[in-house]
């Protein structure tokens, strides 16, 4: 050697884990971003989920005749419309933007077969999902069915995930007239409600046209605007609606029982007496959207009242509006319908009670029709942006911090700290730019827990190598709870190749406690470059079904693994 300092280039090795880990990683974060930008608006992405076991005719004509009706009620004339039908399997029929099409296709279901219970639910809508577009907005499924899904507790918890995590909101129409042992009767009326859909209970075959029309509409219209909750006693709430300039449509929806029900759901999730409670619209110069409004439609069954204004409003209509709740009895309102700007949170959807969390929305108007994207001659964009948590349950308001979170204009985000558990609305209020003043809300709730779970993070594999992937599981314990908390437990792997020995059927932890367990990934020699195993493990609480987490970790199969290491001086 020449010199005291002698540069020592150690290698670039081809072995492992360093670009392909970043590649991921940055992958990730992009898609992230593209998802978020076509997560709540676009073309809208509506599914139809039928059960065509025996029994189903008679519902399955009324799903028809209100079919033969959706011109009168609604025009989406940008709607994909996706058929599945369902029995102990699930097929996917197809998706079309044609009405006529897809009427006919609806006309050609026929009801047979079957005559177990519980029916592959879950199946019909994992197949709605996998032939949903790669960058398709907040979707929507509407499971028609008169039995509960296949599957237990867990499985309960893996397919809600998966919903919430591929931007799919939930509505289900029909109530399970048998017993499944393994979940109860009103598992998928709690699902769609933890999903952010809604559920519907026609109390006979004649009424589930008036239901699907009532869910066609909450499907076909993009965007919350308020969501209100409360108890009177022969008297009148009002609440003040800030009706901003890029809103076109608008309804009010009420249905007779609390929100969420998880108050109430173990007692069959009973509602209130129907005659008790009248809701009123009021425009800014005081007259009452009534019958003699333009283009009103109202839709009532023995369950649920749904009040709608089809003729688009316009710039005139722009101001504060009021809601009138009035009579005696519990009540649980949404005001929703259709604008040019739209809110999406895109953080996290379960975080822990007692532990500060960071949230975030998307705020922005379309961009594929220039009019329709501007308010009084500019661009429907938020000027101003606050955010707060509405609890579900309890109406408890939370404001968050906010701070500049480095992300593009049209990202709000802060921190925010529960104190405790239970289910919360992401709420947004602010101006846009002409002015006028907005308010949004994402349905789907985030899921504020005593207990979390985390996983290994997502990394490469080779063929025929195998991995290991750990996940923790940790009871905080509730807010003066001094009890164990038992979790059901299972492991699902997308492909297989995740070993679930380890796995118990189940754990109790006490407040404070936590365990950890660790799986293999096996990849297949054979298996071929860009195929990604999914390991997730999902812990449901037994007292709480409500309450399930889950954690996944993705094995991406590649060629080759690549690792560069650093360059040493000497």
């Amino acid at each position: 050697m020449k010199h005291n300092r002698i540069l020592v280039l150690t290698c670039v090795i081809i072995v492992a884990m360093v670009i392909p880990i970043l590649l991921l990683q940055m992958i990730d974060r992009q898609s992230v971003l593209a998802d978020t930008e076509n997560a709540s608006w676009g073309d809208p992405q509506v599914g139809f989920i039928v059960n065509t076991t025996s029994g189903m005719q008679p519902e399955i004509n009324q799903i028809n005749a209100a079919w033969g009706q959706v011109g009168a009620y609604w025009n989406c004339l940008t709607c994909t419309y996706h058929l599945t039908q369902f029995r102990d399997n699930a097929m996917y029929i197809g998706k079309t933007q044609n009405e006529t099409q897809f009427g006919n296709w609806l006309g050609n279901l026929n009801a047979a077969g079957g005559g177990e219970c519980s029916d592959n639910t879950y199946a019909g809508l994992r197949e709605f999902v996998l032939n949903l577009p790669d960058d398709a907005p907040v979707s929507d499924a509407i499971v028609f069915s008169d039995s509960p899904p296949t599957g237990n507790r867990r499985t309960f918890g893996f397919v809600l995930d998966k919903m919430i995590e591929n931007n799919v909101r939930v509505h289900n129409v029909g109530r399970a007239l048998c017993n499944n042992e393994n979940l109860p009767y009103y598992a998928m009326d709690y699902f769609a409600l933890l999903t952010g859909g809604e559920f519907h209970r026609p109390v006979s075959a004649g009424e589930y046209m008036t239901d699907t029309l009532i869910a066609m509409n909450l499907a076909m219209s993009k965007d919350l605007f308020g969501t209100y909750m409360g108890h009177l006693d022969n008297s009148v709430d009002v609440y003040p609606l800030d009706i901003d300039s890029s809103i076109t449509t608008l309804g009010v929806d009420h249905h007779w029982w609390c929100l969420t029900c998880t108050r109430s759901a173990e007692n069959g999730l009973p509602p209130s007496d129907i005659g008790d409670i009248k809701m009123e619209l009021v425009d800014p110069d005081g007259n009452v959207v009534d019958e003699t409004t333009p283009g009103f439609r109202s839709l009532t069954t023995a369950m649920r009242d749904m009040q709608i204004m089809f003729e688009t409003l316009t710039h005139d209509d722009t101001g504060q509006w009021q809601l009138r709740i009035i009579g005696s009895g519990e009540y649980a309102v949404n005001v929703f319908g259709n604008s040019t700007v739209h809110m999406k949170s895109i953080g996290r959807n379960v975080a822990r009670a007692n532990k500060e969390f960071e949230v975030r929305a998307l705020i922005t108007a379309e961009e594929d029709n220039e009019l329709s994207s501007r308010c009084h001659d500019v661009p429907c964009e938020p000027l101003t942006a606050t955010l707060k948590l509405i609890g579900v349950d309890t109406f408890e308001s939370i404001d968050v911090d906010m701070f500049n979170i480095g992300m593009p204009p049209s990202v709000f985000g802060g921190a925010v700290t529960v104190p405790n558990p239970g289910l919360y609305r992401l709420v947004a209020e602010g101006t846009l730019l002409d002015g006028s003043k907005f308010m949004r809300v994402d349905p789907t709730p985030i899921r504020i827990r005593t207990h979390n779970m985390d996983g290994s993070d997502d990394a490469p594999a080779l063929p025929g190598s195998t991995r290991a992937v750990s996940f923790e599981l940790v009871n905080d314990g509730a807010a003066g709870r001094s009890t164990a908390t038992t979790f059901d437990l299972e492991l699902f792997s997308e492909l297989g190749w995740t070993t679930a020995d380890m796995i118990p059927d189940s754990v109790t932890l006490d407040p404070g406690q936590s365990v950890q367990y660790t799986v293999e990934v096996v990849i297949p020699a054979d298996a071929d470059a860009g195929l990604i195993e999914d390991s997730t493990l999902v812990a449901v609480p037994q007292d709480d079904l409500g309450a399930t987490i889950s954690s996944s970790s993705q094995t991406l199969v590649v060629d080759q693994l690549s690792s560069f290491l650093p360059l040493i001086l000497k």
